[in-house]
This record gives C-alpha cells, structure tokens and sequence, in this order.
C-alpha cells in the first residue's frame, strides 16, 4: 500500500490501482471524470448561459448606460449587497440605484469592460475593468478631471434568474491615486 501525501491510499480495484479516499469512496477514473463534465444536460447550458446573459446586461446596461430601472428585473426583491459604497444599504434593489446614479455623475463616461468571466448555475464572478473620466462631484469627492482605469473582481449569487447577492473587490488605492485624493 502506498500513502500518499493527500491522504489517499491505493487499493486495488478491477486489477488497476486507483485512488481510494479515507472516507472509501474511490475517486473516478480520468476518463470517468472527462465524461461527467461533458454531461452536462441542456437545461444545464441554458441556466449557465442565461446567467452570463444576466451579469453581461448588468454591466452593459445598468453601469455603462445608466438604465437604472432595470435593476428592478434583473436584481431579486431582496437582493443584498455586501460591498456598497454606502453604509448600510437596505435589502433590494432601490438602495443600490443611487449608487450608480452617483457613479455615472461623478464619471459621465463610466465603462465597464468584462475581462473575464467564471459561471456557474448559482454563481458568477467576473473581472472588469472600470474606465472613466472624473469630471463631476464623486461621493462628496470634488472632480479633478483626470481618467481612471480599475480593475475589480465581482461575484454575483443567481437565485431564480435574478442577482441575490452581490461582492466586490476594487483596487481602490488605485482609484483614489487616479482621482487625486492621495
């Protein structure tokens, strides 16, 4: 018997040797697990693909155009934001318009590119990039005029087609350098 340093012992199984798990269940063959990921079942495809559909009109149509009534169809009634620019925002959606009402006033030309994007059934994370030009009072910031271009990493929990909840993490030293606030 081999031990391995994950903790998995070898045991013969079928006249080959694979992986058994302290717990006894034998981990899959690599064709095994080449096959279960490409069994992924039509409604599988469609809930991944509506889900990237969903984040993709969040930043393209909320964020970069500004159509903040939308929000009501693409976030759920008790969506929560765990990484607001505000402190304490209600559950929902209404708390989360004069965000990107401030946003888009602060940087008229705010755009979000999406650089990358990870999804999952109940999950999408995705990598933007955040481009701009401060020319207007950005949460009590006065403008400087110059450009800004941030990177972020967001997740966004899907539950029943609509954003429940959302994190975000922003280079945020890099925002206040490029906006002259340090």
């Amino acid at each position: 018997m081999t031990t391995q340093p994950n903790k998995t012992r070898l045991t013969p199984v079928n006249d080959t040797r694979r992986p058994v798990f302290d717990s006894g269940v034998i981990e899959p063959s690599f064709r095994l697990r080449r096959k279960m990921r490409t069994m992924m079942t039509i409604d599988d495809t469609t809930i991944l693909q509506r889900n990237r559909e969903l984040v993709t009109r969040y930043f393209e149509e909320v964020w970069n155009q500004g159509q903040l009534d939308l929000l009501d169809e693409l976030m759920a009634p008790d969506y929560i934001n765990h990484s607001s620019s505000t402190p304490n925002p209600r559950p929902g959606p209404a708390d989360l318009k004069p965000i990107v009402a401030e946003m888009r006033r602060g940087i008229p030309d705010l755009h979000y590119d999406i650089l990358d994007m990870v999804v999952a059934a109940d999950k999408v994370a995705v990598h933007l990039r955040m481009t701009g030009t401060h020319t207007g009072t950005l949460f009590k910031m006065q403008p400087q005029g110059r450009r800004i271009d941030v990177r972020q990493m967001q997740i966004e929990w899907i539950r029943g087609g609509r954003i429940a909840q959302h994190w975000r993490l922003t280079d945020d030293l890099a925002l206040l350098r490029q906006i002259g606030q340090l």
